[in-house]
């Protein structure tokens, strides 16, 4: 995973907002990932769809084709960031990175 720089190296300021709002979000997963889904997740609507944290289960139904006996799930999500700090008149670019989205994934 590439590292992201804490310091100012951005000659424009669009860039230095995503920058520090990507190592804000990179410090808060990695003092407790728990703090980061609670965070995104007071970000959107449908909280109860994202999730960070894998769910460890036991004994899981198959739609009728036996029982697993166990069960970890991460579901998929991407978060797209695209810093505009005048106007939307940049909406079509964010439109356009959408398709970038997998069809199972949570999108954000």
């Amino acid at each position: 995973m590439a590292t992201l720089n804490p310091f100012q190296q951005y000659s424009q300021s669009e860039n230095t907002v995503t920058n520090n709002v990507l190592l804000m979000l990179s410090n808060l997963y990695e003092i407790n990932p728990k703090y980061y889904e609670e965070y995104i997740k007071g970000l959107i609507e449908d909280s109860e769809l994202y999730e960070v944290i894998p769910a460890f289960k036991q004994q899981i139904g198959n739609r009728g084709d036996g029982i697993i006996d166990g069960h970890i799930q991460i579901k998929a999500s991407k978060i797209i960031i695209e810093t505009k700090l005048k106007g939307l008149e940049w909406i079509t670019k964010l439109i356009k990175y959408s398709k970038s989205f997998d069809p199972n994934e949570y999108k954000l």
